[in-house]
């Protein structure tokens, strides 16, 4: 005769948070997510997995938590900085090793 056994498994809710700020250091995978906010900066605990990566933002899970960071407002902080330091889009691009047209479409968005 088969005995049926039934498990109970861990299916804790993880809380999602959303929040608008930088990334200070690159996001990977099975190390801490590091990033700040206007007002202070953040660690969390292991990055699980990375969910989603757009031009706006990133979602990353951890062991209990889902982080919604959204860093529009970096765009516009950027123009800004690059225009009071007399910067050209194309020097900023060469700086940052990308096109001048991804500065140009990314400023236009902001």
């Amino acid at each position: 005769m088969n005995e049926r056994k039934n498990i109970q498994l861990n299916n804790t809710q993880k809380s999602t948070v959303t929040i608008t700020g930088t990334l200070s250091l690159p996001l990977r995978p099975g190390e801490r997510a590091w990033f700040r906010t206007s007002q202070q900066l953040f660690m969390t605990s292991t990055v699980q997995t990375i969910l989603e990566v757009s031009e706006s933002g990133v979602k990353f899970e951890t062991c209990n938590t889902i982080y919604d960071l959204e860093y529009t407002v970096l765009i516009s902080c950027l123009k800004d900085l690059r225009i009071q330091s007399k910067m050209t889009q194309q020097e900023l691009s060469t700086y940052l090793g990308c096109s001048q047209a991804y500065i140009s479409k990314y400023e236009k968005e902001s």
